[in-house]
């Protein structure tokens, strides 16, 4: 009898430890994700899509019961990418020729609209046309604002001009320059006789966002959402079949990265002597008389002068944070753009060339999770909602908390 009792506690105590051993292999309390292990095979003609990444899937190698809770411990993020985004490559500015005695600007519509770019970064360099494609002006990584005013002096004299979609593009329309004094971007008209007005278009102006489309997109402007990107039918700009075009997105111009900061909403000049608006009127290179008296001020301003300075200074920063998005967070989390799964947001307190690190510094615990995870999505937006590209050769690493 003693011998049977014996052997049956010592069952009981393998059946209690395997339970326990059970739960310990099934409930890690902290777990390491790397984005090398990722599933994701990319199966396209995209360039883009073969290239670059902006999410990932892992599949545990055992999964996880039971959890009640989790929080980001840290991540490390690398950032090889441009100082600009590509759909912020396009400068936008009018030219308006005078009307009447008084030389006033005509009227603004989309006729006098033009525009200078950066070639996107995913433009091959080596395989553009030789008769232009050395002498364009790229996007890439700039090291100080001398380094992209070199590179606009040749945006603003040479593009791809046989393209027959890219119909904005200027030719030598306007100098861009950089004033290091000042520390701020200007641009100059290219007349100098003052035949014409020119006036850099705001990121709000409608008109931009007609001219952003080719004939065949056929997408009324006011229809484009704010996060929408589009692509321009430039594809034959480097002469390979289905090159991807410049992209666009609304409110997104080079002008506003340069640091004109003016919004374009009011365009309307008005022709009443007493009903100038004047704001727009003071935007115009040269300046033109006041609708409302001969002069401007008291102390008469330059009004030959061409030149116009940026109001702001140039952001060079592609993005101040990076949101980090897992598929099983649900609505324990919410972003100011109605998006659920946030699980963390890495500030990028680092330069294009580094790597972005991040510690939690205090419990930032989630409690809305499934207690059952067997494989967790990662996605990477940037600081307007965008996908934040990276190159296949950058590694995510990253470390969850559990609780049970």
């Amino acid at each position: 009898m003693e011998k049977l009792i014996e052997d049956l506690e010592l069952t009981n105590s393998a059946k209690q430890y395997a339970a326990e051993f059970g739960n310990f292999i099934n409930q890690p309390e902290k777990v390491q994700i790397s984005s090398n292990d990722g599933l994701d095979t990319a199966v396209s003609q995209d360039n883009n899509v073969e290239e670059e990444f902006s999410s990932f899937t892992v599949r545990l190698p055992r999964p996880i019961n039971g959890a009640k809770k989790c929080q980001i411990n840290r991540i490390a993020l690398p950032s090889p990418t441009t100082n600009i985004p590509n759909h912020d490559c396009v400068f936008w500015f009018y030219r308006l020729p005078k009307d009447g005695l008084n030389n006033r600007p005509v009227a603004i519509n989309a006729a006098y609209l033009h525009c200078v770019r950066l070639l996107p970064s995913f433009y091959h360099k080596e395989i553009m046309p030789t008769a232009y494609g050395p002498n364009c002006g790229y996007n890439r990584i700039f090291t100080d604002y001398q380094d992209l005013a070199n590179e606009l002096a040749k945006s603003c004299q040479y593009d791809t001009p046989f393209n027959p979609y890219f119909l904005s593009y200027d030719n030598g329309g306007i100098m861009i320059s950089y004033d290091a004094e000042l520390n701020k971007f200007y641009y100059t008209g290219k007349t100098t006789d003052g035949s014409y007005y020119y006036l850099a278009a705001g990121y709000s102006d409608t008109n931009i966002m007609t001219a952003e489309r080719s004939p065949n997109q056929n997408i009324p402007a006011p229809t484009q959402k704010a996060g929408e990107i589009l692509q321009g039918d430039t594809e034959d700009d480097t002469g390979l079949s289905w090159q991807e075009g410049q992209p666009y997105k609304k409110y997104r111009t080079l002008n506003l990265r340069l640091g004109f900061t003016w919004d374009g909403v009011n365009l309307n000049f008005t022709s009443s002597y007493t009903g100038a608006n004047v704001s727009l009127v003071n935007r115009l290179r040269p300046l033109p008389t006041y609708w409302l008296s001969d002069g401007l001020l008291a102390a008469t301003p330059d009004r030959a002068t061409t030149r116009c300075n940026a109001n702001s200074y140039a952001c060079l920063v592609y993005t101040n944070v990076v949101n980090v998005y897992c598929d099983f967070m649900g609505p324990g989390t919410l972003d100011s753009t109605k998006n659920i799964n946030l699980l963390a947001s890495i500030p990028m307190a680092t330069n294009n060339l580094g790597v972005a690190f991040y510690q939690a510094s205090m419990d930032n615990i989630i409690t809305k999770i499934p207690s059952d995870i067997y494989t967790m999505t990662f996605y990477f937006k940037d600081d307007i909602g965008d996908d934040y590209p990276f190159s296949n050769q950058a590694v995510i690493s990253l470390e969850i908390n559990f609780g049970y």
